[in-house]
């Protein structure tokens, strides 16, 4: 079939990309000005979503076990961008941020394979193939509007990079 309607890269980039917003999103909310949620309880909310994208992965996709050790890998490679921020502030050296990088993206591609794998058996395969394009889309509006929401939470609170007399 033409398209992104059965397209196993559809799949990949709009299951790992929505994994990814949804574990940002879980994190950037167990950090707002209030007691903020304890370290665990944060695991579990990112597992939770990193299980979900699985889920999806197992249930639609075309190739499941492919589709989500593939979108998991993805979704380990993009939350490289804050784990690597994270270890880059402790004494770790260069041979531990490698070790850190090659051990989530090993851990990414397994939780995406297994929970497809386990989801797909468990859940059933679905008969509808969705249209991945358009799950791309829905997945890039909702990452843009949880951007809009940071940002006016950002510059209500007279925090983060909002100055007032920006120009000058």
């Amino acid at each position: 079939m033409s398209g992104g309607r059965r397209s196993g890269a559809g799949a990949v980039a709009a299951i790992g990309f929505g994994t990814t917003v949804a574990m940002w999103a879980a994190g950037y909310a167990s950090r707002l000005p209030r007691p903020p949620l304890p370290s665990p309880a944060v695991l579990v909310a990112m597992l939770a979503a990193m299980t979900a994208g699985a889920a999806v992965a197992g249930r639609f996709a075309e190739r499941p076990v492919r589709t989500g050790a593939l979108a998991g890998l993805l979704t380990a490679a993009l939350n490289l961008l804050i784990l690597g921020s994270l270890l880059g502030e402790g004494a770790a050296g260069r041979f531990g941020l490698a070790a850190a990088a090659v051990s989530a993206l090993a851990f990414g591609a397994a939780w995406g394979a297994g929970g497809a794998a386990l989801f797909g058996r468990w859940l059933g395969r679905s008969g509808a193939s969705p249209d991945w394009v358009h799950a791309m889309a829905w997945v890039a509006a909702a990452a843009a509007f949880l951007l809009v929401v940071a940002g006016g939470l950002v510059t209500s609170h007279d925090a983060g990079l909002a100055v007032p007399d920006w120009p000058n």
